[in-house]
């Protein structure tokens, strides 16, 4: 480690990658990663709950398996100051086919998300179930995490490939 002859120098050597390195150790790093991922993993799970419990659906029976599909994954280091943790979906669990019989499988997450309309694909209209304009319960659980990140963490969130948020 270096010497330093004030506090300045201090405080502009910890900005740097090594001085990140010297603070934090990869434990430390390794646990405030996975505490924060699960706080995310809270407030989507909260989120969900509030869209689930404002409404009983009528044209089907809710599973339960788009929260318990929520996981966490382990703290990666891609480089000397770089990490990244994973939040996703449990695929086996929020693939489904459509109650609709003639419509592709669905990816619940996404469509709680961003909403669906099939209208012009059925001879009917029901709110909810042929068109959902979407609750962005992944937006919200972001902004609230944002609001009280500590750390000052960044988040990426990622659909098929593609960056959402």
């Amino acid at each position: 480690m270096p010497t330093f002859q004030s506090i300045k120098q201090i405080e502009k050597w910890i900005e740097t990658k090594h001085g990140q390195n010297a603070v934090m150790n990869e434990t430390k790093i390794k646990r405030i990663l996975s505490s924060a991922a699960r706080q995310l993993e809270k407030y989507m799970k909260n989120e969900l709950d509030k869209y689930f419990n404002s409404y009983t659906p009528q044209e089907y029976r809710r599973t339960g398996k788009t929260v318990e599909s929520i996981k966490v994954g382990e703290p990666r280091k891609h480089s000397i100051n770089e990490w990244a943790i994973e939040i996703y979906f449990d695929e086996e669990l929020v693939n489904h086919d459509s109650v609709m019989g003639d419509q592709p499988k669905g990816y619940t997450p996404w469509l709680l998300e961003v909403g669906w309309d099939i209208r012009d694909k059925v001879d009917f209209d029901a709110p909810m179930f042929t068109h959902h304009p979407g609750t962005e319960f992944v937006k919200k659980a972001v902004r609230k995490f944002n609001a009280t990140n500590p750390h000052r963490l960044k988040i990426s969130v990622s659909h098929s490939g593609e960056r959402y948020i």
